[in-house]
């Protein structure tokens, strides 16, 4: 196994998230005891969803027990006229409620790493470094780790055979060709013997030589002209 890099913020901030999720997640377990509700996992959990079937139903089922308990001591009364509907409405005012003031909770994705079976903390295996390796990239098949020093084996000689160059356009034409037939790359061989750089160097050569032999004829005249004016007698040679 071979660790490459680690994205360090990404580590930070997953521990940064995982915090502010524990501390939403308490918030809810203390929002449901005030409210009757038992704070196990089903609970919790649906309630970061703002569902909260369970409890509603659990409700509705203790209302409806206590008027029956009256009904069947004190028999129909005004108290339990159409009590169902009565029931219906309280029922519906409790869920209302429970939606309206759940507390946040935006980190859904941090659910998964919480155990709520004796209180509510992050489980044992979720500590720093199974986010130091969440965010790592870290090659375990053979394949991969071969492919891998000869990647890096790649880098580290075309680091050796290139001086710098302003691109890495300049440096792959230079060094490779890529074949369309084969869909290989071949040795670019004009990185040994550039014809084309001499005959250009070869060019500039001949153009300075002809340059040079202008000037120095327009010198010669120069120095010419210069000696006639002067009265001077001058022999052509």
């Amino acid at each position: 196994m071979k660790k490459l890099y680690t994205n360090n913020q990404a580590v930070e901030l997953d521990l940064m998230n995982l915090g502010k999720a524990q501390k939403q997640i308490l918030s809810i377990s203390e929002f449901l005891k005030s409210k009757g509700i038992d704070p196990n996992e089903i609970n919790i959990e649906n309630a970061t969803k703002k569902v909260f079937d369970i409890p509603v139903e659990l409700f509705k089922e203790i209302e409806t027990g206590k008027i029956k308990k009256i009904i069947d001591t004190f028999g129909e009364t005004a108290l339990t006229d159409n009590w169902e509907t009565k029931v219906d409405e309280k029922t519906d005012a409790f869920k209302n409620q429970l939606i309206n003031e759940i507390p946040e909770f935006n980190q859904t994705d941090y659910l998964k790493y919480f155990s709520f079976e004796n209180g509510i903390s992050v489980k044992t295996e979720f500590d720093k470094e199974y986010f130091v390796d969440k965010n790592s990239v870290i090659l375990s098949d053979p394949k991969q780790l071969e492919f891998y020093d000869k990647h890096s084996n790649t880098c580290q000689l075309l680091n050796e055979l290139m001086n710098h160059p302003d691109n890495e356009f300049e440096a792959l034409d230079k060094l490779f060709y890529f074949n369309p037939d084969s869909k290989e790359f071949e040795m670019n061989i004009l990185q040994y013997h550039d014809v084309r750089a001499e005959r250009e160097a070869e060019k500039k050569r001949i153009e300075g030589e002809i340059y040079n032999r202008a000037m120095q004829e327009e010198y010669r005249k120069n120095q010419i002209r210069m000696k006639i004016n002067a009265g001077e007698d001058y022999i052509v040679e």
